[in-house]
């Protein structure tokens, strides 16, 4: 897995790598702490750096606007095949 993450890690866009440079989200704002616009391909991955796969075998949809509201199901099972629902 570890592999796994330096390849995409490696892959990110300059800018999109940046937002691992940035500080720890959710804490009180430094007005002096630096948010780098890029990293360049030497920066090394950071530990906290996950590489989630997921494996989606159904989605549904409910939208709430109008009545009835709509719902629907997509279905994986050879192909995507899209299904009404009742609310």
């Amino acid at each position: 897995m570890l592999k796994q993450r330096q390849h995409h890690w490696q892959n990110l866009t300059p800018s999109a790598r940046a937002l691992w440079g940035w500080p720890e989200p959710g804490i009180p704002l430094e007005l002096e702490a630096a948010f780098p616009q890029e990293l360049d391909d030497t920066t090394p991955m950071p530990t906290y750096f996950e590489l989630l796969s997921f494996e989606v075998h159904q989605v549904e949809l409910l939208e709430l606007g109008g009545q009835p509201h709509q719902r629907r199901r997509w279905c994986a099972s050879g192909s995507w095949s899209e299904e009404l629902l009742n609310p």
